[in-house]
């Protein structure tokens, strides 16, 4: 019905749009527009989804518009829980703020550092941590893949709810990685912060348990 509907210029303009998404080559990318605009990203397969967002500078705006209603970033202490590659915790410190950025899949921390030592300006506000942050500490069996080539880069905790998506999941390998809680953290000296920005495929309530004094 959509396509009956659709007129021709409609329907070319949405097939160069896609064109355009996936003719994008491997390589270092300039953010287009945003809080990142100007600085780079790195990818190793052709963009597509949030992946080209990210290069357009509209993946997850919504963060960052209501944080700048919300808040003066500028040497604000942030949080990035489920760091992924770096994309918001470059964009935060791009707004002056202090992160700390927590990433325990592996694959996804090194493309981390990669991104944050190349935009040198941007690298002495981003501290990276492969800790998984939770509601105990030691070791605990997670569960990830090295595949940066799309969405099966994301990755879990065992003992959490999966994503809806879990299929995706199964062929995942399952390692250990240290734990940490945000509380026991804070009183060891990490500072506190004052944003928190938590995405950790269904882990969530763990992490917020582990902070229970710092919302407090």
């Amino acid at each position: 019905h959509r396509l009956w509907r659709s007129s021709p210029a409609s329907l070319a303009e949405a097939y160069g749009r896609r064109v355009e998404r996936w003719s994008v080559k491997p390589g270092w990318q300039t953010v287009k527009a945003g809080p990142l605009k100007g600085f780079e990203l790195y990818f190793e397969e052709p963009l597509g989804g949030g992946f080209h967002e990210m290069i357009e500078g509209t993946f997850d705006c919504f963060i960052h518009d209501e944080l700048r209603r919300r808040i003066k970033l500028e040497d604000c202490v942030c949080w990035d829980i489920g760091g992924h590659f770096g994309y918001h915790s470059l964009a935060l410190a791009a707004q002056g703020a202090r992160v700390t950025a927590f990433e325990p899949n592996r694959s996804n921390a090194e493309r981390f550092r990669k991104n944050r030592e190349h935009n040198k300006n941007l690298a002495p506000a981003i501290e990276l941590r492969d800790t998984a942050l939770s509601d105990q500490v030691g070791e605990v069996t997670f569960v990830s893949s090295n595949d940066l080539s799309g969405t099966s880069s994301g990755s879990h905790l065992a003992s959490a709810l999966p994503p809806e998506e879990a299929g995706i999941y199964s062929d995942f390998e399952r390692v250990t990685v240290p734990t940490a809680k945000a509380d026991d953290l804070i009183a060891d000296g990490c500072e506190a912060p004052k944003v928190i920005k938590l995405d950790v495929e269904g882990a969530e309530l763990l992490v917020l348990k582990g902070a229970a004094k710092l919302f407090k």
